[in-house]
């Protein structure tokens, strides 16, 4: 199957050279942690309302969660397409799934037409380089599940034919949207170790993203439930999440 054609998919840059779009082919993390301004990745969109609150807000990159992933914002793949759709051109759309069979990945893909896609559960390099060859447009990020210091294995191997990472609280059954913090640490030796952007998720607010980007020192930040009430994602919190971040980089 070719790369669908539109929506950038096959070719990104036609979209413009915003940092939503430079993070995954920038090559060298250090470059994108020199940035005046960190990543703010919002999750779980699953409304037009929520993706125009989060292009106000500032949002960078706007991740939509799709089957068969469960959990918060979950939406099928022609309501993700029509969301995607909404995204200002100027930043970036990314799919979560769950999928590990290429076939799948591949047919997602083109239904939804994102300009990254975010791996939820493990994958091999061979998988990705396949999707990476498929649709050479495509940026790739591999979630990595910070249970303990065996993450910076697995973020190496992770890294393998990927354009970036993201890490996140692993929660049992739970694939993300914890609203719980790991231990930066780990995180932080993983920036320092892989040669990719990285992104940081899971428990972030806008009362300790100062501390986690001084620990961490991501590419940036990555966040769902925190900024939602009862469910919804509420404009006030996210539009402070967004200040904080960007003036926890002075």
């Amino acid at each position: 199957m070719a790369a669908p054609p539109s929506r950038g998919v096959s070719a990104p840059e036609a979209r413009g050279a915003s940092p939503a779009l430079a993070l995954c082919r920038a090559g060298a993390p250090d470059g994108v942690r020199g940035a005046a301004l960190p990543l703010v990745k919002i999750c779980c969109l699953s409304s037009a309302e929520e993706v125009a609150i989060a292009a106000a807000c500032g949002v960078d990159l706007f991740g939509f969660v799709t089957a068969p992933l469960l959990g918060l914002g979950v939406v099928q793949d022609a309501v993700a397409a029509e969301l995607i759709a909404q995204v200002p051109a100027d930043r970036g759309a990314v799919l979560l799934t769950g999928w590990t069979e290429e076939a799948a990945l591949v047919a997602q893909i083109a239904r939804c037409q994102p300009t990254h896609v975010q791996l939820v559960s493990p994958t091999t390099p061979s998988l990705r380089g396949s999707l990476r060859a498929r649709f050479p447009g495509l940026s790739l990020l591999q979630v990595v599940h910070v249970r303990g210091p065996e993450a910076l294995a697995e973020a190496r191997d992770a890294a393998e034919e990927a354009d970036g990472l993201v890490l996140d609280t692993a929660g049992g059954t739970q694939l993300g949207a914890t609203g719980r913090t790991h231990d930066w640490s780990i995180s932080g030796a993983i920036v320092a170790a892989c040669s990719v952007p990285v992104l940081l998720a899971g428990g972030l607010a806008a009362d300790n993203v100062a501390e986690a980007r001084r620990i961490v020192g991501p590419a940036g930040f990555d966040l769902c439930s925190s900024v939602r009430v009862q469910g919804r994602l509420d404009a006030a919190r996210l539009a402070a999440f967004v200040g904080a971040a960007r003036g926890a980089w002075g």
